[in-house]
């Protein structure tokens, strides 16, 4: 369930930023420096890790 709130929120930001470029809404400045997506990843990779040491 983990990945794929993982997958949501990326997909969420990804959503916004390009709606920001297109000019039908405005998000601050702090929003837009966020790197969300790889945060996303890197957790991601994380998560999947911690979960294959569980099993061996």
């Amino acid at each position: 369930m983990p990945e794929l709130s993982f997958l949501i929120v990326s997909l969420a930001y990804n959503i916004i930023r390009i709606m920001n470029d297109l000019g039908s809404i405005e998000v601050p400045s702090w929003f837009l420096d966020m790197d969300i997506p790889n945060g996303c990843l890197l957790l991601l990779i994380l998560l999947i890790v911690l979960k294959s040491d569980e099993r061996e």
